[in-house]
């Protein structure tokens, strides 16, 4: 795995916006870059586990953490139709002219508002990989611990801030005990959802540089505060500012497992037949993790087809 300090940049408002290139180099690759958008919650380090992949196939792949993740500023009030301007603003900076967008899981959301307020000049390409889907669409079958945060978050962000790190924040900062964080959850990871996630994953934790990426991508998840995570569950729990017909869906390529336990398939199949016409990839033997973790190759290799 490769180094996971980050690179900044001050954005127009003042905050500070934080990323991770893997992959390969921008100035040698012959394909569009991809902007990475992490899970909830998660960070950019999240990035570094598509890297061996990335490199493989000559993709630049750049993670953001969104913000009060990682090292990116708390943004108050933020809506989820803030986020292109971020994106445009990080492209602007590295001097990229055409790119892709991937969302994998919470970050979903976020590849749609881009796919539905960048234009085609810019943004040549979009996916999402088991993505979350507006609350309209229904709610059956959604986890309860994700309908609580979703809730929480929107109408009792400061309580569910505090719940946050009282749970999770503050065995993540405990650079005395890391190995307590760490072991937390690699046993929560198997310890639901159906076979096919728990066995991916039984096999991956074993290998130490995998398992120690994506603990570290949880842990810089919370390094700040709660807050970040708060205010993501409130934006992915509220109204996203804009219809699912309105993102283009002939540059959406949507990945989703009928197992998958997380997200359900049934909201990823409304939202197929509303962003018309995106190509929608059905897996019945895939679930969550194991696409997530498992379909690296095939969610690169779509993109890149697609992008020519």
């Amino acid at each position: 795995m490769t180094s996971h300090k980050p690179s900044t940049i001050a954005l127009p408002d003042g905050r500070t916006l934080s990323y991770a290139t893997y992959g390969s180099s921008l100035t040698t690759s012959t394909h569009i870059p991809i902007f990475y958008f992490h899970g909830f919650p998660s960070s950019r380090i999240e990035g570094a586990l598509w890297d061996g992949t990335a490199t493989t196939l000559d993709v630049p792949l750049i993670a953001i953490d969104r913000p009060g993740m990682g090292h990116s500023t708390l943004q108050q009030n933020r809506k989820l139709t803030n986020w292109p301007d971020d994106v445009l603003a990080l492209a602007e900076h590295l001097e990229v002219k055409e790119f892709g967008v991937l969302g994998v899981s919470g970050g979903g959301p976020y590849a749609l508002a881009c796919l539905s307020a960048i234009p085609e000049e810019r943004l040549k390409i979009g996916a999402t990989v088991c993505g979350v889907y507006p609350l309209n669409l229904g709610a059956q079958g959604l986890l309860f611990l994700s309908r609580a945060l979703f809730w929480g978050g929107k109408w009792l962000p400061r309580v569910t801030a505090a719940v946050v790190d009282h749970q999770v924040g503050h065995r993540a900062r405990d650079l005395d005990h890391p190995e307590r964080f760490a072991a937390k959850i690699k046993q929560q990871m198997v310890a639901s959802g159906p076979k096919v996630d728990k066995d991916l994953l039984s096999v991956k934790l074993k290998d130490p540089a995998w398992a120690d990426t994506l603990v570290e991508a949880l842990r810089q998840s919370q390094r700040k505060s709660g807050w970040g995570t708060s205010i993501d569950a409130g934006i992915l729990g509220s109204d996203w500012g804009f219809p699912l017909t309105q993102v283009d869906g002939k540059r959406l390529i949507m990945w989703h497992g009928v197992l998958d336990a997380n997200s359900p398939v049934r909201m990823a199949d409304q939202a197929a037949e509303m962003i018309h016409p995106a190509a929608y990839h059905r897996l019945e033997e895939e679930g969550h993790a194991s696409l997530g973790y498992g379909r690296m190759t095939d969610v690169l290799t779509s993109l890149l087809i697609k992008s020519k």
